[in-house]
């Protein structure tokens, strides 16, 4: 059965509901969620989307990632996605920022940046990706800058942020 997704208007605000679907077919505004889990050595996790995904197969991305459900926060969706993706338990959800993944026709999102600190270990991720890769800061800048295409377009726009407020670098 196809999760059922919120349709939203540019700010935000709930204006109607559709399966995932229909959104995706329609380039309806919808909502997400990306997880950035950075290790106690200040390393990166991401990982390779699994190559059976609809969108983005094969692509790098956020280690969690996801829709938020119709009637969900986007802190509920943050914390299933991870629970479902990695196995993420007993960890804090820090809010980062708002960012957009505009992609058309396919993709039409706002979603919201949270990062968590997390060594692993990193279950059930077999499902989601075809493997999970640690990368420093510096080197995904790099990565990102000659090889975007090598990323969800979300990435991009999610690094940033993660960037622009981490001091530690």
């Amino acid at each position: 059965m196809a999760d059922v997704l919120d349709i939203i208007d540019a700010n935000d605000v709930v204006i109607g509901r559709a399966s995932s679907e229909e959104v995706h077919a329609r380039g309806l505004l919808h909502r997400f969620v990306h997880v950035f889990v950075v290790g106690s050595d200040g390393r990166i996790l991401v990982q390779q989307r699994h190559h059976t995904k609809k969108r983005g197969a094969l692509l790098f991305d956020a280690a969690v990632g996801g829709h938020v459900d119709s009637g969900e926060t986007y802190l509920e969706a943050a914390v299933r996605e991870g629970r479902e993706e990695i196995g993420l338990d007993g960890v804090t959800y820090e809010y980062l920022g708002k960012i957009k993944n505009y992609d058309p026709p396919i993709e039409d999102m706002l979603g919201e940046l949270y990062v968590v600190n997390s060594d692993g270990p990193f279950t059930g991720w077999q499902r989601e990706a075809e493997r999970l890769e640690w990368m420093r800061p510096d080197e995904l800048a790099f990565l990102l800058e000659r090889f975007p295409y090598l990323f969800t377009k979300a990435m991009p726009e999610s690094f940033a942020l993660w960037r622009s407020r981490n001091i530690t670098e």
